[in-house]
């Protein structure tokens, strides 16, 4: 019996070290970069992963599909709909993440019925335009805070309300006062806004859950001073 007892603690061991080892793992081509902690972090949570060769590629420009997975990982959407779209296969890596997109309404395909999932269409306005489509509308600021950029006549007008989620700390301009709006949004950017934008929630979910709780606590209080009487 304790010679049983002694092989299941070292297996539990062995787990342990095999698991401290998994989330210790880092990609080979982010240290030192800007965004490694965020990289890191999202990784070890299962929302973005790298490449066969054990690279992130953090400076490469993130695909529709690229963007559609890692939305759907990190905000949890796990209804799909019908993919009927010309350039995307049951036998593609990303099928049931453009399901998922298609399903929450917050990405389209286009008139020729094609996606495309790996397109020259992700400039840093689509994006914004994605993603104010799956934050909270009060949670978008407008065209207030973005008309300071030095490029802003350059945003278009079917992306000014999305590119405004700037004025929010999701989307941020460079240090020439310039947002870019045309540029390309590299994966290691992609990963920083969207874990922003889920903190963000988190934060005001919490927030909410500490307000119904004085609330009730209040309430209860009440009550109790009344019953009392």
């Amino acid at each position: 019996m304790r010679k049983n007892r002694q092989i299941i603690a070292l297996v539990l061991c062995l787990l342990l070290f095999l698991s401290a080892g998994t989330f210790a793992a880092t990609f080979s081509d982010i240290s030192g970069h800007w965004a490694e902690k965020s990289i890191n972090d999202a990784a070890a949570a299962g929302y973005v992963g790298g490449y066969k060769d054990g690279t992130f590629r953090p400076q490469n420009n993130v695909t529709r599909a690229e963007f559609a997975a890692m939305v759907n990982r990190i905000f949890g959407i796990h209804f799909a709909d019908t993919v009927a779209y010309s350039d995307v296969s049951d036998s593609d890596w990303f099928y049931n993440d453009v399901g998922h997109a298609v399903y929450a309404k917050y990405i389209y395909g286009y008139e020729d019925n094609t996606f495309p999932p790996q397109p020259a269409d992700h400039e840093r306005r689509a994006r914004s335009v994605i993603l104010s489509r799956i934050i909270p509308k009060d949670d978008t600021q407008g065209l207030s805070g973005i008309m300071k950029f030095s490029d802003f006549n350059a945003v278009s007008n079917w992306a000014r309300d999305g590119v405004g989620l700037y004025n929010k700390t999701y989307l941020t301009g460079y240090p020439n006062n310039s947002f870019r709006p045309q540029g390309r949004l590299t994966r290691a950017e992609a990963i920083s806004i969207l874990e922003r934008i889920l903190t963000g929630r988190n934060h005001r979910q919490k927030s909410h859950q500490n307000h119904h709780s004085q609330y009730n606590d209040a309430g209860n209080h009440f009550h109790r001073r009344h019953h009392h009487r």
